[in-house]
């Protein structure tokens, strides 16, 4: 069971919160193997003052995922696949998601990991609104520079292809992460 409570800000006032309540059910495969269940709810409380009216929105989530490790801790394999239903107070925000992903990584030495993430997915919003499919893909390299401090560069590609002419794109995408974790 997880509770994750968010409250995003910008310089003059709230944007939104969005509370999420969520249970798994994990089973533990043989050799380092795990297939987990897990559904997800929430709520999404937009300030439409600061943005816009009618985003604030139910949330339900389920999804699949299956893990693998191998024998000297240097491959990890995760794969989902899930579907996200989200039902906002104007209908024209509303809309069902169906996708999958898939995330490889390889350590390469004790400091220094590779990653290969792929996502797609097939978004549907009410009154057919909206339709986007999404293909995204990214490797990555991650190095520690502290015990709980590493920095992150990534590249790759975006495909999302949508009946709305503004939010049809494709392109390169790229970015550094520094990441700090906390005990």
């Amino acid at each position: 069971m997880q509770l994750d409570v968010t409250h995003a800000l910008d310089p003059s006032n709230r944007v939104f919160s969005r509370a999420r309540i969520s249970a798994a059910y994990r089973v533990a495969l043989p050799e380092r193997q795990v297939l987990q269940v897990r559904t997800r709810l929430g709520y999404r409380d937009q300030d439409e003052g600061n943005t816009f009216d009618g985003y604030d929105q139910l949330e339900f989530l389920t999804d699949i995922s299956y893990s693998w490790q191998s024998s000297d801790w240097k491959w990890y394999v995760l794969g989902a696949t899930y579907h996200d239903r989200r039902n906002a107070q104007n209908d024209i925000y509303s809309y069902g998601e169906t996708g999958a992903r898939l995330l490889t990584r390889y350590r390469l030495t004790d400091k220094l990991t590779t990653s290969v993430r792929v996502g797609v997915f097939d978004r549907s919003y009410a009154n057919d609104f909206r339709s986007d499919q999404r293909l995204q893909g990214a490797i990555s390299l991650e190095y520690a520079l502290a015990d709980n401090l590493s920095i992150e560069t990534y590249g790759g590609y975006i495909r999302n292809a949508s009946n709305v002419s503004s939010k049809d794109h494709e392109g390169a995408i790229f970015g550094v992460f520094l990441k700090l974790e906390f005990p």
